[in-house]
């Protein structure tokens, strides 16, 4: 009987959601072209995009200067990362993760950490808007647009959780007078 892998890294966005990768060796190497230990089939990622390395009891990640980032829970690696299990990695495309812990905390009602997170996506916006492309660069436009239509629906959900829980503490303070 095989033991099962200590380490896994699934995909929650992209071409693959849910795929999930056991992590059973040394070195990986991630990217979108064929000769890569995990191939990820999208125009964001580049074709040599990640180094995945284990060094002890966890790995460690490093971009291997790829086009767009990566990203672990919203912070671009300028150099080697090491990997907590939980940790949300993000190749070029994180307004989406960014996003979804919004709405995590969102959920839990700290409105302060997701407004956060929102103005994190608003800058990946603003420096993806600064690209002067041609034609060619359709997959560039579009990230624009999701980006774009990611962060309005975000906005609107932060604003009503803000001003909900601003009337919730309001109802409170008038009760406490009562």
């Amino acid at each position: 009987m095989q033991a099962s892998p200590l380490f896994k890294l699934t995909m929650r966005q992209g071409p693959r959601p849910d795929q999930t990768f056991e992590l059973v060796k040394d070195v990986y190497t991630v990217g979108r072209e064929a000769g890569n230990d995990i191939i990820i089939n999208d125009p964001q990622v580049s074709r040599h995009h990640a180094r995945l390395t284990l060094q002890v009891s966890t790995y460690v990640l490093e971009d291997l200067g790829s086009t767009n980032g990566t990203f672990v829970n919203g912070r671009r690696v300028s150099g080697p990362a090491s990997l907590s299990i939980g940790d949300m990695v993000g190749l070029g495309d994180t307004v989406g993760e960014l996003r979804r812990f919004a709405l995590e905390n969102l959920r839990r009602g700290d409105t302060r950490v997701a407004w956060s997170y929102l103005e994190k996506m608003e800058r990946i916006l603003d420096a993806l808007m600064r690209f002067d492309y041609p034609t060619s660069l359709v997959a560039l436009k579009r990230k624009q647009d999701i980006a774009r239509g990611l962060i309005e629906k975000t906005r609107g959900e932060v604003a009503v959780a803000a001003r909900s829980q601003e009337l919730a503490e309001k109802l409170d303070a008038v009760r406490g007078k009562l």
